[in-house]
């Protein structure tokens, strides 16, 4: 008798401290999570088997494709990016394989990874080279490719003007 009523005070206590058996959802803390939008890219750090790469909006080293002429924020306000700041480079893993980080574009890193406000901002314009790569500050063979459209070596170039046609 005492084992089952042992027994019904765990499980009474498990379903209360759970929200009651799953009707509950689950909120996400506030400020832990990115919103991707045109120019809001979202970064995040996944587990693989060759060890953490970036995520790009939730593709694993996605290339990134940017428009000459516009601004992008690299977001890393996901909790996973502590550790892993992200930097750009015009050599494919950057400073871990004898690159330099690349400070044209407009560039600028902002705050931690893993807290609010954090990222890269990058303003590529008709010049800035491309392909670009980002890579992890930190830890070799996380990053991808970045595609400037209308960059330097895209055999595209924004046009100055455009007139209208009769």
């Amino acid at each position: 008798m005492l084992k089952e009523l042992s027994f019904l005070f765990l499980v009474g206590f498990v379903l209360a401290s759970c929200g009651g058996g799953g009707n509950s959802a689950y909120t996400p803390p506030a400020n832990s999570e990115c919103t991707s939008s045109s120019t809001n890219i979202c970064i995040t750090v996944t587990s693989t088997d060759g060890g953490n790469k970036y995520a790009v909006n939730g593709s694993t080293q996605a290339t990134i494709t940017l428009t000459a002429g516009s601004t992008y924020t690299l977001d890393q306000v996901s909790s996973n990016n502590s550790g892993h700041q992200i930097r750009i480079s015009t050599t494919a893993n950057g400073t871990h394989n004898s690159g330099t980080a690349f400070t044209g574009a407009s560039l600028a890193v902002n705050g931690t990874p893993g807290s609010s406000g954090s990222g890269l901002t990058i303003s590529p314009t008709a010049s800035t080279t491309t392909p670009l790569y980002y890579y992890c500050e930190n830890h070799s063979g996380m990053g991808g490719t970045i595609i400037i459209s209308g960059g330097a070596g895209s055999g595209y170039q924004v046009p100055a003007k455009i007139d209208a046609y009769d």
